[in-house]
Protein backbone atom coordinates (compact mmCIF):
# COMPACT_ATOMS: atom_id res chain seq x y z
CA UNK A 1 0.00 0.00 0.00
CA UNK A 2 1.20 3.69 -1.01
CA UNK A 3 0.09 7.30 -0.44
CA UNK A 4 1.72 10.18 -0.82
CA UNK A 5 1.65 13.27 1.34
CA UNK A 6 3.84 14.92 4.53
CA UNK A 7 7.15 15.42 4.09
CA UNK A 8 10.25 14.50 6.47
CA UNK A 9 12.73 17.35 7.52
CA UNK A 10 16.33 16.10 8.05
CA UNK A 11 18.52 17.72 10.43
CA UNK A 12 21.61 17.03 12.97
CA UNK A 13 25.30 15.60 12.18
CA UNK A 14 26.30 11.99 11.68
CA UNK A 15 26.07 10.29 15.50
CA UNK A 16 27.24 6.80 16.08
CA UNK A 17 24.37 4.68 16.99
CA UNK A 18 22.86 2.91 20.26
CA UNK A 19 19.94 0.69 20.01
CA UNK A 20 18.17 -0.89 22.91
CA UNK A 21 16.64 -4.03 23.67
CA UNK A 22 13.07 -4.67 25.17
CA UNK A 23 11.27 -7.42 25.83
CA UNK A 24 7.61 -6.06 26.51
CA UNK A 25 6.00 -3.39 24.34
CA UNK A 26 5.05 -1.13 27.52
CA UNK A 27 5.25 1.87 25.05
CA UNK A 28 4.20 0.88 22.05
CA UNK A 29 4.50 3.61 20.01
CA UNK A 30 8.01 2.73 20.16
CA UNK A 31 7.88 -0.26 18.05
CA UNK A 32 6.44 0.71 14.20
CA UNK A 33 9.32 2.82 12.16
CA UNK A 34 7.84 4.82 9.97
CA UNK A 35 9.30 4.46 6.58
CA UNK A 36 9.10 6.85 3.91
CA UNK A 37 10.43 6.18 -0.16
CA UNK A 38 10.74 9.78 -1.64
CA UNK A 39 9.11 9.31 -4.94
CA UNK A 40 10.51 10.42 -8.56
CA UNK A 41 9.04 14.01 -8.83
CA UNK A 42 10.78 14.90 -5.62
CA UNK A 43 7.56 15.92 -4.21
CA UNK A 44 5.64 13.24 -2.91
CA UNK A 45 6.70 10.09 -1.04
CA UNK A 46 5.69 6.35 -0.67
CA UNK A 47 4.59 5.50 2.71
CA UNK A 48 4.96 2.22 4.65
CA UNK A 49 5.91 0.61 8.37
CA UNK A 50 8.39 -1.88 9.68
CA UNK A 51 10.51 -2.78 12.53
CA UNK A 52 13.75 -3.36 14.10
CA UNK A 53 14.54 -6.88 14.85
CA UNK A 54 17.58 -8.20 16.09
CA UNK A 55 18.81 -11.86 15.15
CA UNK A 56 21.79 -13.68 16.00
CA UNK A 57 23.51 -10.41 17.08
CA UNK A 58 22.26 -8.34 13.73
CA UNK A 59 20.44 -5.59 13.23
CA UNK A 60 17.45 -6.16 10.59
CA UNK A 61 14.77 -3.72 9.05
CA UNK A 62 11.68 -5.96 8.55
CA UNK A 63 8.74 -4.89 6.35
CA UNK A 64 6.45 -5.34 3.34
CA UNK A 65 8.21 -6.08 -0.07
CA UNK A 66 6.12 -3.90 -1.73
CA UNK A 67 6.97 -1.18 0.88
CA UNK A 68 10.59 -0.81 -1.23
CA UNK A 69 9.72 -3.03 -4.46
CA UNK A 70 8.10 -2.10 -7.67
CA UNK A 71 5.39 -4.61 -7.61
CA UNK A 72 4.43 -3.34 -10.99
CA UNK A 73 7.70 -3.93 -12.98
CA UNK A 74 8.57 -7.65 -14.33
CA UNK A 75 11.95 -7.22 -12.37
CA UNK A 76 11.51 -8.37 -8.98
CA UNK A 77 14.26 -6.70 -7.12
CA UNK A 78 13.33 -3.32 -8.60
CA UNK A 79 13.25 -0.80 -5.92
CA UNK A 80 10.70 2.26 -5.70
CA UNK A 81 13.44 4.17 -5.49
CA UNK A 82 17.07 3.94 -4.12
CA UNK A 83 16.64 5.75 -0.92
CA UNK A 84 14.44 5.10 2.29
CA UNK A 85 14.27 7.67 5.60
CA UNK A 86 13.20 5.89 8.66
CA UNK A 87 12.13 7.32 11.68
CA UNK A 88 11.15 6.06 15.06
CA UNK A 89 10.42 6.97 18.48
CA UNK A 90 13.32 6.88 20.84
CA UNK A 91 12.84 4.84 24.07
CA UNK A 92 10.20 5.67 26.89
CA UNK A 93 6.70 5.55 27.53
CA UNK A 94 5.48 9.49 26.80
CA UNK A 95 8.87 10.06 24.30
CA UNK A 96 8.36 12.43 22.23
CA UNK A 97 11.82 12.16 20.63
CA UNK A 98 12.54 10.30 17.20
CA UNK A 99 15.28 9.17 15.39
CA UNK A 100 16.00 8.57 11.70
CA UNK A 101 18.10 6.84 9.42
CA UNK A 102 18.50 7.09 5.70
CA UNK A 103 19.45 4.54 3.58
CA UNK A 104 20.81 3.50 0.27
CA UNK A 105 19.26 0.63 -1.05
CA UNK A 106 20.65 0.55 -4.02
CA UNK A 107 24.08 -0.07 -2.53
CA UNK A 108 22.18 -2.21 0.32
CA UNK A 109 20.96 -4.82 -2.38
CA UNK A 110 24.18 -4.94 -4.25
CA UNK A 111 25.68 -6.44 -1.34
CA UNK A 112 22.76 -8.97 -0.64
CA UNK A 113 21.42 -6.88 2.60
CA UNK A 114 18.42 -6.42 1.43
CA UNK A 115 16.70 -9.42 0.85
CA UNK A 116 13.13 -10.04 -1.11
CA UNK A 117 10.78 -13.75 -0.01
CA UNK A 118 10.55 -15.26 -3.31
CA UNK A 119 6.73 -16.45 -2.67
CA UNK A 120 5.45 -14.11 0.43
CA UNK A 121 5.31 -10.29 0.45
CA UNK A 122 8.43 -9.36 3.03
CA UNK A 123 11.71 -8.42 2.77
CA UNK A 124 14.46 -7.49 5.39
CA UNK A 125 17.48 -5.14 5.06
CA UNK A 126 20.25 -5.77 7.29
CA UNK A 127 21.34 -2.93 8.92
CA UNK A 128 24.20 -3.42 11.52
CA UNK A 129 26.16 -6.78 11.63
CA UNK A 130 27.82 -6.69 15.42
CA UNK A 131 25.92 -5.84 18.51
CA UNK A 132 28.20 -6.30 21.85
CA UNK A 133 26.53 -5.97 25.04
CA UNK A 134 27.21 -3.08 27.43
CA UNK A 135 25.23 -1.67 30.59
CA UNK A 136 21.95 0.30 29.07
CA UNK A 137 21.18 -1.89 25.98
CA UNK A 138 23.11 -2.85 22.72
CA UNK A 139 25.29 -0.59 21.27
CA UNK A 140 25.85 -1.94 17.56
CA UNK A 141 29.24 -0.40 16.10
CA UNK A 142 29.37 -2.98 12.17
CA UNK A 143 26.64 -0.70 10.75
CA UNK A 144 26.86 -1.37 7.05
CA UNK A 145 27.72 0.72 4.62
CA UNK A 146 24.13 2.65 2.94
CA UNK A 147 23.42 3.46 6.35
CA UNK A 148 23.72 7.04 7.55
CA UNK A 149 22.21 8.74 10.88
CA UNK A 150 20.64 11.82 10.59
CA UNK A 151 19.72 12.90 14.02
CA UNK A 152 19.99 11.49 18.05
CA UNK A 153 21.19 8.10 18.06
CA UNK A 154 19.07 5.83 20.23
CA UNK A 155 16.61 3.11 18.88
CA UNK A 156 14.30 0.34 20.43
CA UNK A 157 15.09 -2.94 18.86
CA UNK A 158 13.23 -6.73 19.32
CA UNK A 159 15.08 -9.45 19.73
CA UNK A 160 13.56 -12.41 17.44
CA UNK A 161 14.15 -15.20 20.38
CA UNK A 162 11.88 -13.25 22.83
CA UNK A 163 9.30 -11.69 20.78
CA UNK A 164 8.42 -13.45 17.66
CA UNK A 165 5.85 -16.21 17.95
CA UNK A 166 5.28 -18.65 14.60
CA UNK A 167 2.61 -19.40 12.96
CA UNK A 168 1.64 -22.60 13.96
CA UNK A 169 1.39 -21.52 17.69
CA UNK A 170 -0.91 -18.88 17.03
CA UNK A 171 -4.46 -19.76 17.88
CA UNK A 172 -7.60 -18.47 16.08
CA UNK A 173 -9.47 -15.75 17.40
CA UNK A 174 -6.59 -14.62 19.84
CA UNK A 175 -6.65 -11.01 20.46
CA UNK A 176 -4.27 -8.81 18.63
CA UNK A 177 -2.94 -5.29 17.95
CA UNK A 178 -1.77 -3.32 14.55
CA UNK A 179 0.91 -0.81 15.08
CA UNK A 180 1.92 1.55 12.50
CA UNK A 181 1.22 4.55 9.69
CA UNK A 182 -1.62 4.48 7.46
CA UNK A 183 -1.10 8.33 6.67
CA UNK A 184 -3.32 7.28 3.54
CA UNK A 185 -6.04 8.64 5.96
CA UNK A 186 -4.94 12.05 5.73
CA UNK A 187 -7.19 14.05 3.63
CA UNK A 188 -5.55 17.45 2.53
CA UNK A 189 -8.79 18.67 2.09
CA UNK A 190 -10.23 18.85 5.28
CA UNK A 191 -8.75 19.08 8.97
CA UNK A 192 -7.02 15.65 10.14
CA UNK A 193 -7.71 14.41 13.12
CA UNK A 194 -4.71 12.41 13.70
CA UNK A 195 -1.70 13.00 13.90
CA UNK A 196 0.59 10.95 11.20
CA UNK A 197 3.44 11.66 12.80
CA UNK A 198 2.51 9.03 15.75
CA UNK A 199 1.88 5.64 15.15
CA UNK A 200 -2.21 4.32 15.37
CA UNK A 201 -2.71 1.11 17.15
CA UNK A 202 -5.85 -0.49 16.27
CA UNK A 203 -7.07 -3.88 18.36
CA UNK A 204 -8.49 -6.71 16.75
CA UNK A 205 -8.45 -11.10 16.63
CA UNK A 206 -7.00 -13.86 14.60
CA UNK A 207 -9.94 -14.21 12.43
CA UNK A 208 -8.75 -16.97 10.33
CA UNK A 209 -5.29 -18.51 10.01
CA UNK A 210 -5.27 -19.48 5.80
CA UNK A 211 -3.87 -22.89 5.66
CA UNK A 212 -3.96 -22.61 1.99
CA UNK A 213 -1.58 -19.65 1.31
CA UNK A 214 -0.07 -19.48 5.24
CA UNK A 215 -1.29 -15.80 5.57
CA UNK A 216 -3.05 -14.74 9.03
CA UNK A 217 -6.76 -13.03 8.23
CA UNK A 218 -7.33 -10.17 11.05
CA UNK A 219 -10.89 -8.19 11.51
CA UNK A 220 -8.94 -5.11 11.43
CA UNK A 221 -9.02 -2.51 9.25
CA UNK A 222 -6.13 -1.38 7.40
CA UNK A 223 -4.95 1.22 5.01
CA UNK A 224 -2.05 2.98 2.81
CA UNK A 225 0.92 3.17 5.21
CA UNK A 226 -0.05 0.17 7.41
CA UNK A 227 1.97 -2.08 5.08
CA UNK A 228 4.58 -4.19 7.03
CA UNK A 229 3.69 -2.69 10.63
CA UNK A 230 4.10 -5.62 13.15
CA UNK A 231 0.79 -7.46 13.82
CA UNK A 232 1.11 -8.47 18.10
CA UNK A 233 -0.81 -11.05 19.71
CA UNK A 234 -1.56 -11.27 23.18
CA UNK A 235 -0.26 -13.94 25.47
CA UNK A 236 -2.26 -14.39 29.02
CA UNK A 237 -4.16 -10.84 28.88
CA UNK A 238 -6.81 -12.33 31.27
CA UNK A 239 -4.65 -13.12 34.07
CA UNK A 240 -3.13 -9.46 33.85
CA UNK A 241 0.32 -10.24 32.77
CA UNK A 242 0.00 -9.80 28.96
CA UNK A 243 2.75 -10.84 26.82
CA UNK A 244 3.05 -9.51 23.30
CA UNK A 245 4.51 -11.41 20.32
CA UNK A 246 5.37 -10.54 16.91
CA UNK A 247 3.04 -12.80 14.77
CA UNK A 248 3.32 -10.95 11.62
CA UNK A 249 3.54 -8.14 9.32
CA UNK A 250 0.17 -6.16 7.45
CA UNK A 251 0.55 -6.53 3.68
CA UNK A 252 -3.02 -5.58 2.54
CA UNK A 253 -6.55 -5.09 3.26
CA UNK A 254 -9.66 -7.94 2.42
CA UNK A 255 -11.21 -6.34 -0.28
CA UNK A 256 -15.04 -6.58 -1.13
CA UNK A 257 -16.69 -5.72 -4.54
CA UNK A 258 -19.75 -3.04 -3.86
CA UNK A 259 -22.74 -3.28 -5.54
CA UNK A 260 -25.39 -0.32 -5.75
CA UNK A 261 -29.17 -2.02 -5.97
CA UNK A 262 -28.27 -4.83 -8.39
CA UNK A 263 -32.31 -6.26 -8.24
CA UNK A 264 -33.36 -3.09 -10.19
CA UNK A 265 -30.13 -3.29 -12.86
CA UNK A 266 -28.24 -0.65 -11.63
CA UNK A 267 -24.65 -1.98 -11.71
CA UNK A 268 -22.23 0.13 -10.41
CA UNK A 269 -19.49 -1.27 -8.27
CA UNK A 270 -16.59 -0.25 -6.07
CA UNK A 271 -13.81 -2.28 -5.19
CA UNK A 272 -13.43 -1.04 -1.20
CA UNK A 273 -11.94 -2.56 2.08
CA UNK A 274 -13.90 -5.01 3.59
CA UNK A 275 -12.62 -4.08 7.10
CA UNK A 276 -10.39 -7.49 7.15
CA UNK A 277 -6.90 -7.00 6.96
CA UNK A 278 -4.01 -9.71 5.71
CA UNK A 279 -1.16 -10.33 7.42
CA UNK A 280 2.64 -12.32 6.55
CA UNK A 281 3.55 -14.65 9.25
CA UNK A 282 6.76 -13.53 10.93
CA UNK A 283 8.00 -16.88 9.81
CA UNK A 284 9.04 -15.70 6.46
CA UNK A 285 10.94 -12.74 8.16
CA UNK A 286 12.96 -15.10 10.43
CA UNK A 287 13.61 -17.04 7.31
CA UNK A 288 15.02 -14.37 5.48
CA UNK A 289 17.70 -13.15 8.57
CA UNK A 290 18.31 -16.80 9.15
CA UNK A 291 19.51 -17.36 5.74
Amino acid sequence: MRSLILSVFLFGALLPLTVFSQVLPDDLHCMPVLIQIPLQDKINSSYGTGIFLEESNRLFLATAAHVIFNVNSTNRLELINSVAILTAFTRGKDSTNTSMLVLNLKQLIDKGLLRRHSTHDVAVIQLANESPRDTNGYSFTGWEDGVISLSTNIFVIWKTSEVCKNFKYIPDGNETYILGYPVELLNTQIPPEVDFSYPLIRKGIISQKNQKTGKIILDSGVYGGNSGGPVLVVENPSLGQAVYKIGGLITQFVPIMTRIAPQIGVTNSDLVSSGYSVAEPIDYVLELMRK
